[in-house]
């Protein structure tokens, strides 16, 4: 049996969906509390594996999503890769194309040059999840 999964609150209530990439453990970290050096945990969260292509075109493009969302594409995503939703995170998370194939129930055949689907066209779907307009 694996690691209990654990949802956490901020106390400062301040944070909204505001959240930081915690840089050691993988988690969100309301940047309030992270600026007046209180290390707080308003939010489990899943990786975004951005490549080095897509982080120099917008370096503001997600790295992350809350767990609560990627949860839901939890089948297809292990389907997909074979692994655990968890052993997935371990490993760097997923690209925001293979996101996609998950949250719409594709197979990774999506992605490609001739598929519908690639980290360049699944960004601004990334972006709308993110700001929690789609799921």
């Amino acid at each position: 049996m694996g690691r209990p999964i654990r949802e956490y609150g901020c106390s400062c209530s301040w944070a909204g969906s505001i959240l930081m990439m915690h840089p050691r453990q993988g988690f969100g970290v309301c940047p309030r509390c992270w600026g007046n050096g209180i290390e707080r945990i308003p939010e489990r969260i899943f990786k975004v594996l951005l490549g080095g292509e897509i982080r120099s075109k917008d370096r503001w493009a997600p790295g992350w999503l809350p767990w609560r969302v990627v949860e839901a594409w939890r089948e297809q995503a292990e389907y997909n890769h074979s692994q655990t939703l968890e052993r997935l995170h371990e490993r760097g998370g997923l690209s925001p194309a293979e996101l996609w194939c998950a949250a719409h129930g594709r197979s990774l055949r999506a992605i490609g040059i001739s598929g519908p689907i690639d980290d360049d066209r699944a960004l601004p779907w990334l972006y709308r999840v993110y700001r929690g307009e789609e799921s």
